[in-house]
């Protein structure tokens, strides 16, 4: 929970990802990007990032989120090359939108074991997850077998309890066995 004395507006975007209320969720995300945006913010990597992650998190579907989104988390890029998170979230966000070439790009730059070593064992499991996915929705067959042996190699290391369902995967399958979209 926040400290009510000192308002720490990327404790707020951690506290708005669990949120459950989409009104609470959307004060704390708008309250993070006013601080974040303030003029006197100096404007680093990890400030776009945050910024482009809180408009991410945003609940409401609006222009002005989705121009933010990527404008943000690829001025982080710019800045920092190497922001694993920046490019993690940006290819959520294009997987999102249904830009699967996009997506594919921005994810295909997170190594194997990208954060094994935050143990965050599960983000490579989805990495490899919206990976092949992509590659499902483009035809691409190219690096099919690579990228499923990665998936699975992926959720072998995963502690128990510690991944996601792949629910990208399922309904992919599903959409490219009954030929319908998402």
């Amino acid at each position: 929970m926040m400290n009510n004395c000192v308002f720490n507006p990327f404790q707020a975007i951690g506290d708005a990802d669990g949120e459950i209320d989409p009104l609470v969720r959307s004060q704390l995300l708008e309250r993070a990007i006013s601080a974040l945006s303030a003029p006197d913010t100096v404007h680093t990597a990890e400030t776009h990032y945050a910024l482009g992650y809180a408009w991410y998190l945003h609940p409401q579907e609006t222009q002005t989120r989705n121009s933010k989104v990527t404008w943000h988390l690829q001025k982080s890029l710019e800045i920092d090359p190497g922001h694993r998170f920046a490019r993690l979230y940006l290819g959520h966000y294009y997987y999102d939108r249904r830009r699967f070439a996009d997506a594919l790009a921005a994810l295909s730059s997170l190594e194997d074991d990208e954060f094994s070593a935050l143990g965050q064992v599960w983000r490579d499991a989805k990495v490899a997850e919206l990976l092949l996915c992509c590659m499902l929705q483009l035809g691409d067959r190219s690096r099919i077998q690579e990228t499923v042996s990665r998936f699975c190699d992926s959720l072998t290391k995963c502690e128990d309890g510690m991944h996601a369902n792949p629910d990208e995967l399922t309904a992919t399958l599903m959409e490219k066995l009954t030929g319908a979209t998402g």
